[in-house]
Parts: C-alpha cells; structure tokens; sequence
C-alpha cells in the first residue's frame, strides 16, 4: 500500500508494505543531496498529478484538568507496552497494533487533556526518542482511556524530511503548529469521515 504527497516540485511516495519512503522529481537539484530517501528522476508523472494539500493546524485547546496517580499507572502501561512493540515493528505493524480494538475518536477537550497529562510525564522520563516512538506512546496512551485520534504522517522534500504528530481534526496534540506548517501530509490514521 503506498501514499503519496506533493512537496514544490516533487512527489514523495510513503510504500506502508516496504516501510520506506522515496520521491520523484522533475528535476535535478543542484549540489550533492544528502536526503533520507531514495531520489529517482520522474519523466512519466507530474508533480500536478498530486495536489498539494493544505496544512491548517491549530494548536489543541488548554486543558481543563490536571494529572492523577492513574494517570501516572496508564502512562508507564503504555511506556512498556510502546517499548517492547515498537523493538520489532514497522510503521504498518503498529498502525494495526494501535487499530486492534475499535475505538471512538476522541472529542477535542478530552484528548487536550490526556495530551497534557502526556507531556507532562513524558517530560519526567528520561525519555528522548524520536516523533514515531512519541507518537506510538500517545497513541497507546489515548487507548488506556477508551479513545483514538489521528495519527499524521507529513513530509517535505529538498532536504527530505519525514516527522508524524497525533491531532483531533487540525487540532494537534502532540506538536507545536509551527514545527509542521512545511510538513506536507502523506497519510492520515484513524480518521473517522
């Protein structure tokens, strides 16, 4: 299963199956590139053919109520379990892993405040990974309160960059809006039409 975006002159393909990216361009950028992902020259395909999406996040609403010792509990269940799935997981595995159980998407205040009590205990951990292994904990997190978000995956070419953040529609839980406004989105989990 593969996804694609549009970045200025290029298309960014995300392959799910193959758990990597690649771009096609319509031209040879100028120096040495020294991106991620695997650049081919496209002669067949336009950049026209995929439309460039808007990207209007908004940050998430102040949060109406602060932590409790359960949430402290749900946050190390979900450390562990993100821990030890994500070892061994492609992006694929753990977009199944977060989608095993059906679950309502969360309304915009209640997922606010899980996304705080969020940060605020990450911020106590002695945790720095990287936006996957962020992003797969809050979801897992979410999932300790009976409720799902959005998962979104964006990128950008020239230099390629991949980076994923968890949002309720624009509004984004996880990130500030201002780090993904040059993010072009590439695939969008769990969202409820």
């Amino acid at each position: 299963m593969s996804y694609s975006a549009r970045s200025g002159n290029g298309i960014v393909f995300f392959d799910l199956s193959q758990d990597d990216y690649y771009c096609e361009y319509l031209y040879e950028p100028l120096g040495d590139y020294r991106g991620n992902a695997t650049m081919r020259v496209c002669s067949e395909r336009s950049a026209d053919d995929v439309p460039l999406k808007e990207n209007p996040w908004m940050a998430a609403p102040r949060p109406s109520k602060d932590a409790r010792p359960l949430d402290g509990v749900r946050f190390l269940a979900a450390l562990v379990e993100t821990s030890i799935v994500f070892r061994h997981a492609s992006v694929r595995d753990m977009l199944c892993h977060v989608s095993e159980r059906s679950l309502p998407l969360a309304d915009l205040q209640t997922a606010a405040d899980i996304a705080h009590v969020y940060r605020d205990l990450l911020m106590v951990m002695p945790l720095r990974r990287e936006c996957l292994f962020k992003s797969f904990l809050l979801m897992n997190f979410l999932r300790r309160y009976g409720v799902t978000a959005e998962w979104v995956f964006g990128v950008h070419l020239f230099p390629f960059r991949a980076h994923c953040w968890i949002a309720v529609g624009p509004y984004v839980l996880n990130e500030r809006p201002h780090r993904i406004e040059d993010y072009q989105t590439i695939l969008t989990f769990g969202r409820h039409e």
